[in-house]
Parts: C-alpha cells; sequence; structure tokens
C-alpha cells in the first residue's frame, strides 16, 4: 500500500502541513467537501478536515475562512447521515474505497 507523503512548509519559523504558498482558493461546494474529506495529493494538500487553528493562522483570515468550511461541512454530514453515505471514519475517505462516488464526487 503506497503511503501519501506530504511536503511540509514552515510558517513563523514554525512546521507547517501546509505547503508554503498556500490559500484557500474559491470552491464549488462539490470541490468544498473534496477537499475537506480527501485533500488533494496533486496539490500537496491533507484534508482540510484535519486542519486545526494553528495551520491557518499564518494566512490572513484563514480560522475565519476554516470555520466558515467546517460550519457548511457539519450541514453536508447532517444531510448525508440522514441519505446513509456518510463514513464516520475519516482515514476512509478516499476514491479507492468508493466514498467519492457515494458523494458523488466522481
Amino acid at each position: 500500500m503506497k503511503k501519501r507523503k506530504f511536503t511540509v512548509g514552515q510558517h513563523h519559523g514554525r512546521l507547517n502541513v501546509l505547503p508554503r504558498d498556500f490559500t484557500f482558493s474559491s470552491m464549488t461546494p462539490l470541490m468544498l467537501v473534496h477537499c475537506w474529506l480527501m485533500g488533494s495529493v496533486r496539490h500537496d494538500i491533507p484534508a482540510l478536515a484535519q486542519l486545526d487553528s494553528k495551520h491557518v493562522l499564518f494566512l490572513k483570515g484563514g480560522n475565519k475562512m476554516r470555520n466558515k468550511m467546517e460550519s457548511i461541512m457539519r450541514i453536508v454530514e447532517k444531510m448525508a447521515r440522514e441519505k446513509n453515505a456518510w463514513n464516520g471514519k475519516m482515514s476512509d475517505w478516499d476514491y479507492d474505497k468508493g466514498q467519492g462516488e457515494r458523494l458523488g464526487l466522481r
């Protein structure tokens, strides 16, 4: 099994799981779900759900943006649970296990 490897960035003298040039970009709701649950190997970004406030302190408005994303994802999770399409174990969200298809991400 291939292990997912990310390059860490350094922000204000501390190692960070986000790349040095990371910014929150505009996303569609579908892109948010994908990035929140699975991240992006191509862009070297872990699942955004794994980030906490210390990871986004270096971004202007980073905590505010992360909190907005988290609020939206609470609604998505509630709706997905109602349809029996939610997997509560974060490490199991990936395309290989069919999670992307269950939420219509393919």
